[in-house]
């Protein structure tokens, strides 16, 4: 299980990773680095916990990227927008 902060904001708690999506809509700071972080309370039967986090872009279009944590290890990502 996981839990998922965005700039140190706890969103997810103690969560359990399947193969089933979960939407969470989320409000990004404009014009600076907002941080998710990927924290692992437990490895299950098949470590790293690995989730897949996508954002729409306002064009349309679509980013996935993939993050892996551990117990000791958390994993994170930076994503920054320009406000138009």
């Amino acid at each position: 299980s996981i839990s998922v902060y965005l700039n140190e904001e706890l969103i997810l708690s103690n969560h359990g990773l399947t193969k089933q999506k979960d939407k969470i809509t989320v409000t990004l700071k404009p014009n600076q680095p907002n941080y998710v972080i990927i924290f692992a309370h437990n490895e299950g039967t098949e470590p790293p916990n690995t989730a897949s986090i996508s954002y729409i872009l306002p064009s349309g279009g679509e980013n996935i990227f993939n993050i892996y944590s551990k117990i000791n290890q958390s994993g994170a990502i930076i994503i920054k927008y320009k406000q138009q």
